[in-house]
């Protein structure tokens, strides 16, 4: 499997890639905070871990962060919707489900008498 296949193909949102990016910050913190890297050097470094990373162990933290992210309440509005990709009814603050975007669309085309 390549990173770009799963990128390409992500099932749960088009910014995946943003949480493959700090997986591998994370998995790869030590050597970057103990050599105190600017940001250039930690692109490098990145860089250079080409054909090195566990592909499957950073996918898994990737997969656990969104999860862990989109599971708090407390997530501002444009981050919610813009890069979680969490569209709310009016009617979620008073605990109705929360739905994606194509249930949202379905729901508020039925509301309207539009097929969608």
């Amino acid at each position: 499997m390549e990173l770009w296949e799963v990128i390409w193909t992500c099932p749960y949102n088009a910014d995946y890639s943003l949480f493959i990016a700090t997986a591998i910050l994370l998995q790869e913190r030590t050597p970057i905070i103990e050599q105190q890297m600017p940001f250039c050097e930690i692109l490098r470094y990145i860089n250079s871990l080409t054909q090195r990373l566990d592909l499957h162990t950073v996918l898994g933290n990737a997969e656990s962060l969104f999860h862990n992210i989109r599971s708090q309440e407390d997530i501002p509005f444009n981050i919610r919707t813009n890069i979680l990709h969490i569209v709310e009814s009016p009617m979620s603050s008073l605990g109705a489900p929360l739905r994606s975007p194509p249930e949202q669309a379905s729901i508020m085309a039925d509301n309207v008498g539009v097929s969608v």
